[in-house]
């Protein structure tokens, strides 16, 4: 059977450019289908997702919400300032609003304005005349303190600064603490706290959100006894940050198969350099039947998968795989796989929840960007088969990839290796008859041509970084190591006036993801913190140079990124009672960041 159906993308529609990429405004229809009650547990868990934000920019920079409170102030009163000034701060502000804080997080790179810190003041005063609130007790002394965070480049340069020590990382995880503070250091709840230093006493702090817990709690009373089996422990871990309620969640979570699915919480891992603290993040979707049920096979199949690698992959129970449409989140990511660390999953199991239909929307400017860099005699088959390659690459890095035995102890770089060795897991187990069995790569000549995507996605997913520039990003990090790997063992060679890579013979590719997988996982099985990092520092730190593929991609007018936003649910009131709630897509970028930092 068939996996790939002919199924209909997430609609979208163009809303702007923000930092010189296309942002598409994600619409969910299937959300006016659902019973009522599930609409208005989907509003609370929602609300519960909006009112942890300012823990997420809190954590994600030391002064992100200091200078969001300046530029709110700015904005709420657009008439303080003429439209000319205004401009270059809105779109700046819209930028700190897209990424929640002041760095690119793909990047971890601070974004620089393009107005001037005299124009900010001017504009800062004219807004405070106005009647603007600037969560400033000194407009003056307050935005002095704040001129280097925001416009000088030297300084709090990178979110997460890998290989250096945690006072040149510019999040807020950490406060006065080194490495060597944290060698004997043994955290109680490392995911959902700080770690401070205030003279010779080291703290961790929760990081507790009752607020959000609070809008948990008001959809218990329209939740299905699955979901409320979530919600319970779900609102008392971020209540009161005990770590058994996560796991009474997790447990619970794996058992949600409703029409609505969700989950919020700190699980994004990707700001700390130790790969131990997160940031909170949370997701609304609306179940999707039909991918589900393509999914569920893969999952069940993953056992099997794992015992047909080349490289022995210690999976023995199948993971939990559902595809949802976007009703509401943080971010759009391809997939979330929970618990959020390995430990946990090999404890606990896993669940793989994927977005694939606001996936699918994104995939028509991929399958420009990748023919536009692929060799001419196999363009329009590469793009034709892009879609279908990309979802298959997607389910077996998720739901293979990520399932593993708990590693002896939790190396420094161990997210950037989690990520590197389920992408190869996933390209190893492309090729395979069982793969095509399962349906998911049912179009042979595009499981023939698995290795030119492969090779293809690891290049562009490097776009837009300078040559040279520090990686910051576990995902970058991951496809960098690979790239070099696959190039030094002759996998991969550069084609077309050096434009892009080439597979230069299927079996070597083969061999040499098989043999960089080996090593990633004896170097894991030993706790070789120090080999791990080495590798990464020496072969992926810095962004290779794909200056020609820049080029060419401009020439194409081909975007190098494209950005998604969730829909948004609203309640719906009469006389001030909430009596329903609706999913509307954004359709007014600067209403939404008022709305959105309205509360912090």
């Amino acid at each position: 059977m068939a996996i790939r159906a002919q199924l209909a993308p997430q609609p979208a529609r163009s809303l702007a450019e923000v930092a010189g990429f296309p942002v598409l405004a994600l619409d969910v229809p299937a959300f006016a289908r659902l019973q009522r009650d599930q609409r208005l547990l989907a509003f609370q868990v929602a609300q519960a997702a909006t009112r942890g934000l300012s823990a997420t920019y809190e954590l994600g920079g030391r002064h992100n919400l200091e200078v969001v409170r300046v530029l709110r102030g700015i904005l709420s009163r657009p008439n303080a300032s003429s439209a000319a000034a205004l401009e270059p701060i809105r779109k700046y502000a819209r930028a700190v609003w897209l990424f929640h804080g002041l760095y690119d997080p793909r990047t971890g790179h601070k974004l620089l304005p393009s107005f001037t810190p005299a124009e900010l003041r001017a504009a800062a005063l004219s807004a405070r005349a106005a009647g603007a609130d600037l969560g400033l007790h000194s407009l003056e002394f307050g935005l002095r303190a704040l001129e280097a965070a925001i416009f000088d480049p030297s300084v709090e340069a990178r979110r997460t600064a890998r290989g250096s020590d945690l006072p040149e990382s510019a999040n807020g995880l950490y406060q006065g603490v080194t490495l060597r503070d944290l060698a004997s250091f043994h955290e109680q709840a490392p995911l959902d706290s700080r770690l401070v230093k205030d003279g010779p006493v080291l703290q961790e702090r929760l990081v507790l959100l009752p607020a959000a817990a609070d809008a948990l709690d008001a959809g218990l009373r329209s939740s299905a006894p699955p979901q409320r089996a979530l919600l319970e422990p779900l609102a008392a871990w971020l209540r009161f940050g005990q770590p058994e309620r996560l796991s009474e969640a997790y447990r619970a979570y794996f058992e949600v198969a409703g029409a609505v699915d969700f989950f919020t919480g700190f699980y994004d891992l990707s700001v700390d350099p130790r790969g131990r603290k997160a940031l909170f993040a949370g997701f609304v979707g609306v179940r999707d039947e039909e991918r589900t049920a393509q999914l569920a096979r893969v999952a069940e199949a993953a056992p099997a998968l794992a015992r047909l690698s080349p490289v022995p992959l210690a999976l023995t129970r199948a993971p939990v795989a559902e595809a949802l449409f976007l009703a509401a989140g943080t971010s759009v990511p391809e997939a979330v796989t929970l618990p959020a660390t390995v430990q946990e999953r090999a404890r606990l199991g896993a669940k793989s929840v994927f977005f694939a239909a606001a996936s699918d929307t994104a995939d028509e400017a991929r399958e420009k960007l990748v023919a536009a860099i692929a060799d001419p005699s196999i363009e329009a088959d590469l793009a034709r088969c892009f879609a279908e390659q990309h979802f298959a690459f997607v389910a077996l890095r998720e739901l293979v990839g990520r399932s593993r035995p708990v590693p002896r102890e939790a190396l420094l770089d161990q997210a950037a290796l989690e990520e590197a060795r389920a992408d190869l897991v996933a390209s190893l187990l492309g090729p395979l008859p069982k793969v095509r069995e399962l349906g998911l790569l049912p179009d042979a000549r595009c499981q023939e041509l698995w290795g030119p995507f492969v090779a293809a996605q690891l290049v562009t997913s490097l776009l837009g970084l300078a040559p040279g520039e520090p990686l910051d990003g576990d995902r970058d990090r991951a496809r960098a190591l690979q790239l070099f790997w696959l190039t030094a063992k002759g996998a991969l060679a550069r084609y077309s006036g050096g434009t892009s890579f080439a597979v230069v013979d299927p079996p070597k590719l083969r061999t040499a993801e098989a043999d960089l997988l080996g090593l990633l996982q004896r170097i894991e099985s030993h706790g070789d913190s120090a080999r791990l990092s080495d590798l990464f520092e020496r072969h992926a730190s810095r962004a290779p140079s794909v200056k020609e593929l820049e080029v060419r991609l401009r020439e194409a007018s081909v975007p190098a990124r494209v950005r998604l936003i969730p829909p948004r649910i609203e309640g719906v009131f009469d006389r001030g009672k909430l009596v329903d709630a609706r999913a509307v897509a954004i359709d007014d970028l600067d209403a939404a960041v008022l709305r959105d930092w309205a509360g912090m």
